[in-house]
Parts: C-alpha cells; structure tokens; sequence
C-alpha cells in the first residue's frame, strides 16, 4: 500500500509524509521485526509501551513510525530524522 493511500484511511488523525508514493508491504508493532519495507506501530499496550521502541524501529529501518501518542508524533514529524518516509498519528 502507498503510504499516501495509508494516511487518508480513517483514523489517521495526522500524517507527515516525505515520500507519500513510499510503498509499505507490513505493519508490525514488535520492533525486532520490521525492515525497509515495514512500518512500525507503536502503542500503548497493558504491559508495555511501543513508544519505548521507536529508536529500536528506525535502527531496524523502519522508513514509517504510526504512533498513537500525539507528543510522540510532535517530535518525530518536526524532527524528520533522515531516511524516514512519513509519521502517521492514531
């Protein structure tokens, strides 16, 4: 899916795209499992938090963060770390 068509489905509440032709073939929200090609989700869970993963997501090569934490996507989207094709809120 084109990262583009991703941040205009509903409950995307704010997308900052760098490459909106980016093409993604995985979400994940376990960060050991992403790669160029995979977005990392990160939420907030019972036992943990998948904002503590963020920076273990972009070592991975994650290109797209999907956060849920609207301070999270603040710093990400104004920071625009090298190499990242866009930073989505939930």
């Amino acid at each position: 899916m084109r990262l583009d068509a991703l941040a205009a489905l509903p409950g995307v509440l704010r997308a900052r795209l760098h490459a909106p032709a980016f093409e993604l073939r995985q979400v994940h929200c376990d960060s050991r499992r992403v790669d160029a090609s995979t977005a990392f989700l990160a939420l907030a869970g019972l036992e943990t938090d998948g904002h503590r993963y963020l920076e273990a997501a972009r070592k991975a090569g994650s290109p797209v963060l999907i956060v849920s934490d609207a301070a999270a996507y603040e710093r990400l989207a104004s920071a625009a770390p090298n190499g990242l094709a866009g930073v989505l809120q939930v």
